[in-house]
């Protein structure tokens, strides 16, 4: 049987893997703010990481590395990255803009039908995220189940999206005619992934 790790041990694990996924979102936003481009995409060909998806990784990196002090966080970020998920998946199917792509910054992709929008992968791994952060707080003797789901989902997700780019399909990134998820952003998910353990 393989060792399970301590309990302080992968607390700490998750704490770093937070505090990295929240780094990666911090380094993005001054890469847009200050146009420096080397901080918002891997490569001059590849797609950026647009500035909604860097403010999610902030949230969602400061809850996973601040649980044991302060509990009650992951609910809260978990409510906002909900929000920010849904009301982006909204605007993909309703073809209405409500405004949030770029309410935090007047940040633009080019060459896109959804300027600064995320892609609806990406809004997708941000729903679940959200959804587990929430449902762990409300339904603590469940949260291992529900942290597993979680990670399942939005972790499927990323490694799609990864795989696609070192095989080159497309199809694995981008959904339909959406923004692509960006190869960084499909990196912090796997890494919020490892942190949910």
């Amino acid at each position: 049987h393989p060792r399970r790790l301590e309990p302080a041990k992968y607390s700490s694990i998750a704490a770093m893997c937070g505090a990295a996924v929240a780094l990666l979102g911090a380094l993005t936003i001054a890469g847009w703010v200050f146009h420096i481009r080397a901080l918002v995409d891997l490569h001059a060909s590849m797609p950026p990481m647009v500035f909604n998806a860097a403010v999610g990784f902030v949230v969602a990196g400061l809850a996973v590395s601040l649980s044991n002090r302060m509990p009650n966080l992951g609910a809260f970020a978990g409510a906002a990255l909900l929000i920010l998920g849904a009301a982006t998946l909204v605007e993909y199917g309703t073809n209405i803009d409500l405004g949030i792509d770029q309410a935090l910054s007047r940040t633009s992709l080019g060459g896109n039908d959804y300027p600064a929008r995320m892609g609806l992968n990406t809004a997708a791994c941000f729903v679940v995220l959200g959804l587990s952060f929430v449902l762990c707080r409300l339904f603590p003797a469940k949260a291992g189940e529900i942290t597993l789901l979680g990670n399942m989902g939005v972790m499927s997700m990323a490694l799609a999206a990864l795989i696609g780019y070192i095989t080159g399909m497309e199809s694995a990134y981008l959904w339909g005619q959406a923004t692509r998820m960006a190869a960084q952003t499909a990196i912090g998910f796997v890494v919020l992934g490892i942190a949910g353990g």
